[in-house]
């Protein structure tokens, strides 16, 4: 999930309905602020994480950013900084001007694993 804000304009980005109910407790944004984006978590970070071979193969099929999470296993919150240091980095360097840029990681349970920046 990420955070965009114009001066008084807020948007944020999600994966699906888990981490569009975090970002509305978040930030108490409407529903029309909320744009849903497909999960951009993958095999490549895994294996940048060091994950076995398996791990990584497995990645290339499975549906989306929860299960890519679930088989990180013990590398859970590394990857969750990786995925969250890296799509703050494109934000920024993407926008212009004055723009605070937040990225928050949220698990399956709705729970916030960090955020970065803000």
């Amino acid at each position: 999930m990420a955070k965009q804000q114009i001066g008084s304009l807020r948007r944020g980005w999600t994966t699906g309905a888990t981490s569009e109910q975090a970002v509305q407790r978040l930030y108490d944004l409407p529903d029309h602020a909320l744009i849903e984006v497909r999960d951009f978590v993958g095999a490549t970070l895994l294996a940048a994480l060091g994950a076995d071979d398996k791990a990584v193969d497995m990645a290339r099929v499975v549906a989306g950013a929860a299960e890519i999470l679930a088989l990180a296993g013990s590398r859970e919150r590394a990857l969750a900084r990786l995925v969250a240091a890296r799509a703050r980095e494109v934000a920024l360097a993407t926008l212009s001007g004055k723009t605070a840029v937040e990225v928050a990681i949220v698990d399956c349970e709705g729970e916030f694993l960090l955020r970065v920046g803000g």
